[in-house]
């Protein structure tokens, strides 16, 4: 079996990486329609990873004070996207059914279901 396939959890239809979206968006299996997304268990990791090595290449470059955070805030995105292309290699994400109350859209005040 294909590292990298992902199987539908409700129906157990195989499904190709390229109709899996990135980033956590939601999205429906093209067999049952289940309503599914992409469980990342190690997005934290990624991010605390991303902003410290940025934090330790800066230091190391020799930045100190206010350039030493802003450089590591300012850098950490190429850092992220750099560890989460080969953290995603390593560990691929797998697919989950999505909650109901799981929307792409926070609304802070929307009326109780």
């Amino acid at each position: 079996m294909a590292r990298y396939v992902y199987w539908c959890p409700s129906c157990g239809t195989r499904i190709a990486p390229k109709n899996v979206p990135m980033l956590n968006r939601p999205y429906s299996c093209p067999a049952c329609s289940a309503p599914l997304r992409v469980a990342v268990p190690h997005m934290g990791l990624v991010y605390g990873a991303g902003l410290l090595s940025t934090f330790v290449a800066t230091y190391l470059a020799g930045l100190r004070g206010l350039l030493l955070v802003f450089a590591s805030i300012l850098g950490s995105p190429v850092a992220y996207l750099a560890l989460y292309m080969v953290i995603g290699l390593i560990w691929p994400g797998k697919l989950e059914l999505r909650p109901p109350t799981d929307f792409p859209l926070r609304f802070p005040n929307r009326p109780p279901d």
